[in-house]
């Protein structure tokens, strides 16, 4: 399983917990690090975490709607194994308990089934 915090290590990203205003999560170049939210649950972290790993991966510096979207995607690839999904997918086809059985977001669940890669062998 994916693991967000240790890529992040690996990256030599650092990982901040503080307050960030509204957002939940925030990669910062020019510190080499990630802010995150205090208190999320662990799978909201797990998921925005693998957000923000995605942007600093793909050396993002700026924030668009195209860089978003593509680290969305990323992280989605990166946290749900498509086997699993399908798995899941057997016993349940809403979209909350599949994401908890995934340990992501709700969104993080709906940018993978949005993807190429589910479209393509669902």
């Amino acid at each position: 399983m994916y693991d967000p915090h240790a890529h992040a290590t690996d990256m030599g990203v650092k990982i901040v917990h503080r307050p960030i205003g509204k957002e939940t999560g925030l990669w910062v170049p020019r510190y080499n690090a990630i802010f995150l939210r205090p208190g999320m649950t662990a799978r909201h972290e797990r998921s925005v975490l693998a957000h923000e790993v995605a942007h600093a991966t793909l050396k993002h510096s700026a924030t668009s709607r195209r860089e978003e979207a593509a680290a969305d995607q990323l992280a989605a690839y990166k946290l749900i194994d498509h086997d699993r999904l399908v798995s899941a997918f057997k016993w349940s086809r809403h979209i909350p308990e599949v994401a908890l059985e995934l340990w992501v977001t709700d969104h993080i669940l709906r940018t993978y089934l949005r993807s190429p890669k589910w479209q393509d062998h669902p």
